[in-house]
């Protein structure tokens, strides 16, 4: 697939994403592109094998157990609405219900009603759920997209990006569910909810957000 055979406001959300990674800034401009696609891609596919199939059905048919906890979610300050827990032992995902009513909450608040409560909770599963296909099916997003190598000072490093796996859940969740819009999309309403942002400034970054988009395929473009 190309970039082009994507919502456009899907890659925005993705490039939104990706710049939440640590080595962000040194991922050469040109390898953006194809980045986007991949974690895109992976995800897109991935999500199509369960548009017909209810996403707890698929997830308890994956020995995957799901824990409804009245805990607030809060961990080091960082506020979660889902985990997963993986090991030898166990299998579970932890939905936190005080996390997702103020989520749904402040979402609302926004007068953006189309989600019920089981809505977000699905959303929410379908992301944890992408998770535990990258570790069953040994797909990792950021280990197919590969490592970015760069120097700090003497000394050279590499790394996968970590980013790329939550771009590709992202994704699953929304082509698996049939969303009308990328996830990340009710994040940012909550932001403007809880005060953290206004429609002024998210509108603002959106176009920050489209006109390095522009910049980065127009290098690529040009390299080509």
């Amino acid at each position: 697939m190309r970039l082009d055979d994507f919502d456009y406001s899907d890659v925005l959300y993705a490039l939104n994403e990706l710049r939440q990674d640590f080595i962000y800034e040194k991922i050469p401009k040109e390898k953006i592109p194809s980045i986007l696609e991949m974690s895109l891609e992976v995800g897109q596919k991935n999500g199509m094998k369960y548009r017909h199939t209810d996403i707890k059905e698929a997830i308890k048919n994956a020995n995957i157990n799901v824990l409804f906890s009245d805990k607030s979610g809060t961990f080091f300050k960082t506020r979660y609405r889902a985990q997963m827990e993986l090991s030898d032992k166990k299998r579970q995902i932890i939905i936190y219900r005080p996390s997702i009513k103020e989520f749904l909450d402040l979402v609302h608040k926004q007068q953006i009603n189309v989600l019920s409560e089981n809505e977000i909770i699905r959303i929410h599963l379908a992301h944890e759920f992408f998770h535990f296909i990258e570790v069953d099916t040994d797909q990792k997003v950021n280990e197919l997209v590969g490592n970015i190598k760069y120097r700090e000072g003497l000394f050279s490093h590499h790394s996968t990006i970590l980013k790329t796996s939550e771009i590709g859940a992202h994704m699953f969740a929304k082509t698996a569910l049939g969303l009308s819009t990328f996830p990340t999309y009710y994040d940012f309403q909550y932001l403007i909810g809880k005060g953290m942002m206004t429609n002024q400034s998210f509108d603002e970054y959106l176009h920050d957000l489209d006109d390095e988009l522009k910049h980065i395929m127009n290098i690529q473009h040009v390299l080509n």
